[in-house]
């Protein structure tokens, strides 16, 4: 006897176990329909997949557009989940105000104080009021109109 074990793609069943029998059209139908019904569901989960790659490819680029456009490196796109740009957006928002506030506590500390006593532009120089002197480099310098 002659056991063939090739697949013949037939719901699993081998040549051997098909000599002999034959199919209704019910069961062909039926084979038919499982088969069509797994392609159909594995074309449908690749479909998936590639929309949700594609989809996550124009985050990266919104987000990382954005950020350019507010003068933030755009490597900082990776630590925000792209999968809402509400969130990212959000996020992005929290950044910028985080980022604004040390720029701002920088510049505050960089800026040059005037010494104590010291009135740029006024008549007063240490208390004393001078008449119709007006310009501080004058006032310094100690000369009158």
């Amino acid at each position: 006897m002659n056991q063939d074990t090739n697949n013949t793609g037939d719901a699993g069943a081998t040549t051997s176990d098909m000599e002999g029998k034959t199919f209704s059209q019910d069961d062909v139908n039926r084979i038919v329909g499982e088969r069509l019904s797994k392609e159909k569901a594995k074309a449908e989960a690749d479909l998936t997949k590639r929309e949700q790659e594609l989809q996550h490819r124009e985050n990266l680029l919104s987000a990382r557009t954005a950020l350019s456009n507010r003068n933030i490196p755009t490597e900082l796109a990776d630590i925000f989940s792209l999968s809402d740009m509400e969130a990212f957006e959000k996020g992005m928002d929290i950044l910028q105000k985080h980022i604004d506030s040390e720029i701002k506590k920088s510049t505050e500390s960089d800026r040059p104080r005037p010494p104590a006593g010291a009135i740029y532009g006024g008549a007063k120089q240490q208390g004393m009021l001078t008449s119709g002197v007006t310009d501080g480099i004058r006032v310094a310098m100690g000369l009158r109109k």
